[in-house]
């Protein structure tokens, strides 16, 4: 390691690690580690976390994850306390070993840390004990805080369901009158005119778009579907009830990590309720009808097929609709004896059927094959081609001088603005405003740099040969067959070499006219 008087490049580590913390405290974190920076000279990049990243493992945390790959890259990494890193011992112990390897100090403020001396490194462990007990405290707070509230009525779950708001005196749920008119229409769609779910999904969008009345949105804004309706029909908080202990663990895509609990639902008759919290919006009598007709309706009888039969085809997945973007099935006709491109099962939200018709699945698939023979012998040409590389190069060259002029450009805007804010020119709204999406920006640009330095020339030889390939792979073994009569490639592996090189393809064929009508389609190359 070098010597602690000789430290230059420092990462600033920004992140939320407690609820009630605001924007505004990161931004005063951020001032403060910069200023200690600048009093001792050293040059600082800035690795913030975005949003509320409080409980979230190292793993999925996206400035962690970036941070630890550069780890080696700084002398020093710089937080306003070590909670802010970690608070568990799992992960305290990962990040200590990590910095060990790396051979990078821990700055604490202005207190430098060498985790590789023995002293430093108890300071650390010590450090990391007593915020794993503060945070296994704010658990337990939490926990005990949500099952009191919960004994008492109140609601504890995020936002208030559709046809409530959140009372923050009382804690429980107040009628939202003007959403209590969509969910009764909805339950008379249903009960009395007997729509399915997604002719009552389709008719509130068509609402929507007549009025633009918010209303008639779900709770987040979006567009209702089959399924948003079905939920609102069956759940119980519209009989005035809080039910809970559904299920444990967590299927967040982006904040459930490595300590999460396994997801697990548990069975409806250990579900918890309380009763009568609230007002309700249905009655006893409308819960049970909806049930019973969820229980025997056509629809669910009819979405209840075995997917265990589902045969992979060469083109599984690839062929998407050109109108809509919606993957396209394969499906077999007895009375044609072969196999079909299915036309486009896709509805907008006002219910209007896609036009995208059918075509045979071979004439497709032999079009295909005929346009990576013609792709393979295009890929050769420019990979041999000097005179495209050097091109290339030459543009590459004229972007790079383009980014670094426009990263100084935006990085003496960023220094203006963080000088005036000090100097208490601008206050913390107007310094939020002018700095809104700059520090980004430069983030973005200079991802592009490492891209832009790389001498594709290197990479001419490597080109053709993974490139090249792929291709040549599928031409060569596409229809041989073994020595047992048995094909090279069965239709698993036909499968998954296409998907190797396309990405999609986009198919159309309008759906009136003859037989004889056109169609067009078109293939995304992946690189």
């Amino acid at each position: 390691m070098i010597d602690k008087s000789k430290i230059k490049n420092v990462a600033i580590y920004l992140r939320k690690s407690r609820v009630e913390e605001e924007d505004k405290d990161i931004i005063n974190h951020r001032l403060l580690l910069e200023q200690i920076a600048k009093e001792r000279g050293w040059i600082t990049t800035i690795y913030k976390e975005d949003g509320d990243a409080t409980s979230q493992d190292l793993d999925i945390r996206v400035e962690m994850t970036k941070l630890r790959y550069d780890l080696s890259k700084y002398d020093g990494v710089m937080v306003v306390e070590q909670a802010r890193l970690s608070r568990t011992m799992t992960d305290s112990e990962t990040l200590l070993k990590e910095f060990k390897i790396a051979q990078t100090y821990l700055i604490i403020q202005g207190n430098i840390l060498d985790l590789n001396e023995s002293h430093d490194k108890r300071i650390y462990e010590f450090n990391s004990f007593i915020g794993s007990m503060e945070y296994t405290e704010i658990v337990a707070r939490l926990n005990l805080g949500k099952k009191m509230g919960l004994e008492r009525g109140h609601w504890v779950y995020g936002p208030a369901p559709y046809g409530y708001t959140y009372n923050k005196k009382t804690k429980i749920l107040n009628i939202n009158e003007v959403e209590r008119d969509v969910y009764r229409l909805v339950m008379s769609k249903y009960l009395d005119d007997e729509w399915p779910t997604n002719k009552i999904a389709f008719y509130i969008n068509k609402l929507y778009s007549e009025t633009e009345d918010k209303k008639y949105r779900t709770r987040y804004g979006k567009a209702w579907n089959k399924d948003s309706i079905l939920r609102l029909l069956k759940s119980e908080v519209y009989l005035g009830h809080i039910v809970y202990g559904k299920q444990v663990g967590s299927l967040h895509k982006k904040k459930k990590g490595k300590n999460a609990k396994p997801f697990k639902k548990i069975p409806e008759s250990d579900w918890k309720k309380k009763l009568n919290c609230h007002l309700p919006l249905k009655t006893p009598e409308e819960h049970q009808a909806v049930l019973f007709r969820i229980e025997n309706s056509v629809y669910k009888n009819l979405q209840v097929k075995s997917v265990k039969t589902r045969r992979v085809h060469a083109l599984s997945g690839l062929v998407v609709c050109k109108q809509c973007g919606y993957v396209l099935s394969i499906t077999y006709k007895e009375r044609d004896d072969k196999f079909f491109i299915r036309k486009c099962q896709h509805r907008t939200e006002l219910g209007v059927k896609c036009t995208n018709s059918s075509i045979s699945y071979e004439v497709l698939l032999n079009d295909v094959i005929e346009d990576i023979i013609d792709k393979r012998n295009e890929i050769e040409h420019i990979v041999e081609s000097n005179e495209h590389m050097e091109k290339i190069e030459k543009n590459k060259a004229k972007e790079l001088k383009k980014v670094n002029a426009e990263i100084a450009i935006l990085e003496k805007k960023r220094d203006t603005i963080y000088t005036s804010y000090e100097m208490g020119i601008y206050t913390v709204d107007e310094f939020n405003e002018r700095r809104a999406g700059l520090v980004e920006k430069i983030s973005s640009l200079k991802l592009k740099v490492p891209v832009l330095t790389f001498n594709s020339l290197e990479l001419k030889e490597s080109l053709r040969k993974r490139r090249i390939e792929r291709y040549q792979y599928i031409i060569d073994n596409w229809d041989i067959e073994d020595v047992g009569g048995n094909l090279v490639m069965d239709d698993v592996e036909r499968n998954d070499r296409l998907m190797s090189i396309i990405d999609k393809i986009e198919f159309y064929r309008e759906c009136k006219g003859t037989r004889g009508r056109e169609y067009s389609y078109n293939i995304i190359w992946k690189i």
